[in-house]
């Protein structure tokens, strides 16, 4: 069955990564992924990898990025930070404890009952209309209530995205990842910021760098989801 809540990974060239990781505000620990990029990545083409998922299972193990060592002549510590990065492409999903309401717990009961006790899971279930309303109707959670709740599963999607500040999001309109795309990075921006100073939803102060990588990773994403 196709992954239709992660980038396709085989599609993400290792080009596009090796610029992204240029234009991006990296971690401290990771900067040094800029050292030599050009070079080192010129010497992992040359190892026939061309996409994030090559990538990725190139740099699989231990005992694989000590082999992928030798053959680039990259060092160890490096490959290990650069599978770590490619790595948090791959958001990990969130258990929807964290995400819904506790006065809610009947629902995350009736949804655990089926098998859906995460994000991804969740989003699978119900990004379809008719898989959505069979399972509000089975577990006898509201159509609308259903609906949001996938829809912030399609929010948390995007790598950076957590519980909070899908919720602030969604509460400020941007309800799914359609919106994104219909919004500039700068009109983005400005409405959330705007929410928060009015709703004080969260002390955390979103930069400009911040928006424009979430928008560039919306690009990535499959848009599947049915809405009425």
């Amino acid at each position: 069955m196709k992954d239709s809540y992660h980038i396709n990974f085989s599609a993400f060239s290792l080009n596009k990564f090796k610029n992204g990781l240029k234009s991006r505000d990296l971690l401290p620990s990771r900067k040094v992924l800029l050292d030599s990029i050009d070079t080192r990545f010129a010497a992992l083409e040359k190892c026939n990898i061309e996409n994030l998922e090559q990538l990725i299972k190139f740099l699989k193990s231990k005992k694989k990025i000590e082999k992928a060592a030798e053959q680039t002549g990259i060092d160890v510590n490096y490959l290990t930070i650069l599978r770590r990065e490619a790595a948090s492409f791959l958001p990990t999903p969130v258990p929807l404890d964290k995400l819904i309401e506790p006065e809610y717990g009947n629902s995350l009961e009736a949804l655990k009952n089926q098998g859906i006790k995460n994000s991804k899971q969740l989003f699978e279930a119900g990004c379809h209309i008719d898989s959505r309303k069979h399972l509000a109707l089975k577990t006898r959670i509201p159509e609308a209530l259903f609906l949001k709740w996938v829809e912030l599963c399609d929010l948390l999607r995007i790598n950076g995205v957590g519980p909070v500040f899908a919720h602030m999001l969604h509460e400020s309109g941007i309800k799914s990842i359609k919106y994104f795309n219909k919004l500039s990075a700068t009109e983005l921006l400005e409405q959330i910021s705007r929410f928060n100073e009015r709703k004080k939803f969260t002390s955390i102060s979103l930069r400009p760098e911040d928006v424009d990588y979430c928008m560039d990773y919306v690009k990535e994403l499959d848009d599947v989801l049915e809405i009425d």
